[in-house]
């Protein structure tokens, strides 16, 4: 078995609440993070196989959009007692407007961040979660993530060997991923301060972008 390194990664966006009331004040503003979850090549089926047990025991899906707060808090219980990975967050400094920042052009600044960071960390592959889905055509999106990272490779930034692939969400380890990314997001936009906590020692490092909107 190999011991390169693998990124799975994914993505939450939200806007920004009130803290004192909880309630969304400017629609406009908001947050974004990717999240990795970074394994070893070869531990792959032995995650797998601990994430499809917990799916089993939770009695749900380990999609945060999907789960109760309650459950939410349980899943990130779960995966951290997973060993086997190490957890990256790339995100905005602050929440930017939404009227002057195209959440295509955020995406790809924060996940050139990502393929940089994780390249220079020594993974080879990154594993996002496709766009594309068969009732509407949303290939492009996914074409927009080749071209960042050839951009990348053409800047001497990353390696040519580095790649990119996009899969569904049969991809177990892309849950470890989502889960970081929604209690991330949650956590900067004020909706939740107590689930991102749970997890927060098993991320490596944490790297912002648009640090003064620019």
């Amino acid at each position: 078995m190999t011991s390169d390194l693998i990124a799975f990664l994914d993505e939450s966006h939200k806007p920004m609440r009130n803290p004192a009331t909880g309630r969304v004040d400017d629609p406009g503003l908001n947050h974004y993070v990717v999240a990795a979850a970074v394994v070893i090549v070869g531990d792959r089926p032995n995650i797998r196989r601990q994430l499809g047990r917990a799916e089993d025991e939770i009695g749900c899906s380990l999609h945060y959009r999907d789960l109760t707060p309650a459950r939410r808090a349980g899943a990130l219980q779960v995966i951290n007692s997973i060993d086997g990975w190490d957890g990256y967050l790339f995100e905005t400094a602050q929440a930017l407007p939404e009227a002057l920042y195209n959440e295509h052009h955020v995406r790809a600044k924060v996940i050139a961040a990502a393929f940089t960071l994780l390249s220079s960390e020594g993974v080879v592959e990154a594993v996002l979660e496709t766009r594309a889905g068969t009732k509407t055509d949303f290939q492009p999106l996914d074409d927009n993530d080749h071209r960042v990272v050839h951009k990348l490779q053409r800047q001497g930034v990353v390696p040519e060997s580095f790649r990119i692939r996009h899969d569904d969400k049969t991809e177990a380890i892309l849950q470890i991923a989502d889960l970081l990314a929604g209690a991330r997001s949650d956590w900067l936009c004020g909706v939740n301060r107590v689930v991102y906590p749970r997890v927060a020692h098993r991320i490596r490092a944490t790297l912002t972008v648009f640090d003064k909107w620019g």
